[in-house]
């Protein structure tokens, strides 16, 4: 869904924009994670050290997006 708003819209950095995009969206699932338990036990959550690998892996995956909707925004023509 990312990589079609932002490789069909005209957004002027799709990578920076998506990384962005990734690294919020993992703290928001943290944050809802924290507030309304996690799977598991009731009042169990992840280990604090999982926090800086799962932000990264959120943003790295959202500058792959970004890469693939740059692409997709050369294809069309419109990339800057």
């Amino acid at each position: 869904m990312w990589i079609a708003v932002v490789g069909f819209g005209r957004v002027a950095r799709p990578v920076l924009t998506l990384t962005l995009t990734g690294l919020v969206f993992g703290l928001i699932a943290m944050a809802t994670s924290i507030l309304f338990g996690g799977v598991g036990l009731p009042g169990e959550t992840a280990a604090a050290w999982t926090v800086v690998p799962a932000l990264a892996m959120d943003a790295f995956w959202g500058f792959v997006a970004g890469l693939i909707a740059l692409g997709v925004q050369k294809a069309r023509g419109e990339a800057r």
